[in-house]
């Protein structure tokens, strides 16, 4: 066995220099792969797929875009006739209607629309006093074994109530403060619901007391609200 020295140890860990990599050609493939990457999540942040982390990234540095905010109308005009209702009659647009009055979200389905407030304009020039008026929001045209004509009692079975009304909590006109002869403006606590497939969300309209209407007349619903994505 050879005697261990100083000249010795270094032979036997001398480096074979095949064995260094090349640091100049290793650097330029890091640089060539980074700009690769660079432009492969660029690519991803313009169209992400869905659901991906920059997906969600993307949707939730939207959320307080001007387009997330919005007014919402409806219209309903009453039938031609001036018969009187009672507490707890449907309201609707004719004594024969079998569906209900809509608003149309369209290209919002499944978002949760937070509702601020609600403006009520009556357009009878008449009107002196509040219409007793509640309005209720559901995700179903029909309501089974409800007659949604207009001035029919309202009964709607608790099984509808549970499977498709979104906004528990009615809406109620006797909350409405009247800013003039034809105008008035909600100011009862926020409501939200999730706006169901399709974007168009049904509501029903009933009398909270016993009051004569004018014939022909329109009643328009202006909501205001926002837009939330849900991640």
């Amino acid at each position: 066995m050879p005697i261990l020295t100083e000249k010795t140890l270094l032979m036997d860990i001398e480096l074979n220099t095949s064995d260094i990599p090349t640091i100049s050609t290793d650097i330029t493939t890091i640089a060539s792969d980074t700009t690769s990457l660079v432009g492969q999540v660029g690519e991803v942040q313009i169209n992400p797929s869905q659901y991906s982390l920059l997906d969600r990234l993307k949707t939730i540095s939207l959320s307080g875009n001007s387009s997330k905010f919005a007014k919402i109308s409806s219209t309903l005009i009453r039938p031609n006739n001036t018969t009187a209702y009672g507490a707890n009659n449907v309201i609707n647009t004719s004594t024969t209607s079998i569906t209900l009055p809509s608003f149309d979200f369209t290209g919002h389905d499944g978002e949760l629309f937070l509702m601020q407030s609600i403006t009520m304009i009556v357009g009878d020039s008449s009107s002196s006093s509040l219409l007793p008026i509640r309005v209720m929001f559901f995700d179903s045209e029909t309501l089974t074994g409800q007659d949604i004509g207009d001035n029919q009692d309202l009964t709607i079975p608790l099984t509808e109530i549970l499977s498709h009304m979104l906004c528990l909590g009615a809406l109620s006109s006797a909350n409405l403060q009247k800013i003039s002869t034809l105008c008035y403006v909600d100011q009862y606590q926020a409501k939200q619901f999730i706006i169901p497939v399709g974007g168009i969300v049904y509501y029903c309209l009933a009398s909270q007391g016993a009051f004569t209407p004018t014939a022909n007349e329109s009643i328009t619903f202006q909501l205001i609200g926002t837009f939330i994505t849900p991640l």
